[in-house]
């Protein structure tokens, strides 16, 4: 009753072939309707080095024309794609997913990582035809969220 109700299997960083062979899993999934499976989760390949985490660099790359094409295939349901934004250009993302809100997710408590808002937006008006927002995460409010779980 307040569990999950559907989910994004995960493929955390690999290759080009493994990333392929999970969109090919999790397109067959869909088909198949298979309670709960509603799109793909791509983490780590395109990560920033030095914001790692606990991945090794081993796959941490720049986005590729082929893995855009994978990221966009119309058989994969819902895609979440978690790139660090030095891995992609602004004009990839509004030319190969016209059609798909592109958010900017900011967690600096999480990533480290300080933009400024408006610097974000100017950079991004007229190169992002997509742009649909941001969703920011403040501090106080995640330290608030984790301690009331």
């Amino acid at each position: 009753m307040f569990g999950s109700t559907s989910l994004l299997p995960t493929l955390i960083k690999s290759d080009i072939t493994k990333l392929e062979e999970a969109a090919d899993v999790v397109s067959q999934a869909i088909r198949q309707s298979m309670p709960g499976i509603i799109g793909v989760h791509f983490e780590g390949p395109h990560l920033n080095v030095t914001k790692k985490s606990i991945h090794n660099n081993e796959h941490i790359r720049k986005i590729s024309k082929d893995e855009l094409q994978t990221y966009c295939r119309k058989d994969l349901g819902k895609v979440l794609v978690t790139v660090a934004p030095e891995s992609i250009l602004p004009e990839q993302i509004s030319s190969v997913t016209p059609e798909q809100p592109f958010y900017y997710y900011r967690i600096p408590a999480c990533t480290g990582v300080y933009v400024s808002m408006l610097a974000l937006l100017k950079a991004v008006d007229g190169r992002i035809a997509n742009f649909a927002g941001i969703k920011y995460t403040f501090k106080p409010l995640l330290i608030h969220s984790v301690s009331t779980l």
